[in-house]
C-alpha cells in the first residue's frame, strides 16, 4: 500500500509547496492545488475515507475535504493519473522524496508533532 508520506512527497516534488503549507490553512492557489492533489492521492490509492483524510492534514471537518476531492478531479484529472501511475510505479526515489520532505528545517517540528501519532497508527494498521 502507498504510504501517506509517499503522497506528500510527491505532491511536494511536483508543486514546489513546502509540506507544513500543505499542512496549514493557507487559501493561495498553489497551496490549494497541492493540497487537492493530496486528497485526491488518498482517495484513489489507499480508499481513506474522508474523515481520515481531514484528521491526516489538521483539519476539523471532513466536509471540506470531500469539496476538495471533487474540485481535484474536476480540475487536475491529468496530473492525478500521472502521479498515480508513479505512485504505482514504486519509483526507487521514494525514500529519497520521504527523506527530503522530513529534511525542510521550516517544517520539521509541525511535521514531527503531527506526524508521529498518524504513523504510529498507520504502523498498527499496517502489522494486522
Amino acid at each position: 500500500m502507498i504510504k501517506r508520506l509517499q503522497i506528500a512527497a510527491i505532491v511536494q516534488r511536483e508543486t514546489g509547496v513546502p509540506w507544513f503549507n500543505i499542512m496549514g490553512r493557507r487559501g493561495i492557489t498553489s497551496v490549494v492545488r497541492a493540497r487537492d492533489l493530496c486528497i485526491a492521492l488518498c482517495r484513489r490509492l489507499r480508499c481513506e475515507s474522508y474523515p481520515e483524510i481531514a484528521e491526516w492534514l489538521g483539519r476539523d471537518w471532513h466536509s471540506g475535504v470531500e469539496t476538495a476531492h471533487r474540485r481535484a478531479e474536476a480540475k487536475y484529472g491529468d496530473d492525478l493519473e500521472r502521479l498515480t501511475c508513479e505512485l504505482r510505479a514504486g519509483d526507487d526515489s521514494d525514500e529519497r522524496l520521504v527523506a527530503d520532505v522530513l529534511s525542510r528545517p521550516a517544517a520539521t517540528r509541525l511535521m514531527i508533532e503531527r506526524l508521529k501519532p498518524l504513523m504510529a497508527a498507520q504502523h498498527k494498521r499496517t502489522a494486522r
